[in-house]
């Protein structure tokens, strides 16, 4: 009877320790993946500055290096 009780008070404990080590992994991947888009979108525009001479003023600037 003992051992049961143990386990109806331990099992929760376990359950409450693997929430948050699964939330902070989730976490850190969220963080990861908005680093990883940061650097995307500062390469995207620092792209769009080195073709915006060469294509002018035009608005056509995804359409002329074939990004749709």
């Amino acid at each position: 009877m003992l051992a049961a009780e143990k386990e109806v008070v331990e099992e929760p404990a376990a359950l409450r320790q693997l929430h948050a080590k699964e939330k902070g992994e989730a976490q850190l991947a969220t963080q990861m993946r908005n680093v990883a888009v940061e650097v995307l979108t500062a390469k995207d525009r620092e792209l769009c500055k080195l073709l915006k001479p060469a294509t002018g003023k035009r608005n056509d600037l995804p359409e002329i290096v074939g990004a749709s």
